[in-house]
């Protein structure tokens, strides 16, 4: 499951003083749902005073994007990709020292 984190900033890229209103809040959301076609696709619900819930719509179809997204790539032949982040390397020398940083960390 990937979990996301949205900050709301004012418009000096400070995090704002108190709480944004609720209404703002959901307006925003719904602004950006809409810029990216997930509004048919999931919905905001408040689930406390300043806690939200995104949830997919039942029987709803994904945006075309997310699908490209999620889609596999293609590897070419002479790369070498890490299984655990993705990141491509021209040998498998350093694939494999990039691989023992994941177990080190």
């Amino acid at each position: 499951m990937k979990m996301h984190e949205i900050v709301v900033m004012d418009e000096d890229g400070d995090l704002p003083k108190g709480c944004i209103p609720a209404d703002d809040f959901k307006k925003g959301i719904g602004t950006i749902f809409e810029n990216l076609e997930m509004d048919r696709a999931f919905h905001l619900e408040q689930t406390g005073r300043t806690k939200y819930f995104i949830e997919r719509v039942e029987n709803s179809v994904l945006p075309r994007w997310m699908a490209e997204i999620e889609a596999p790539q293609a590897v070419p032949d002479d790369v070498f990709e890490c299984p655990h982040c993705g990141v491509r390397f021209a040998t498998d020398i350093e694939l494999s020292l990039h691989t023992k940083l994941h177990y080190i960390i």
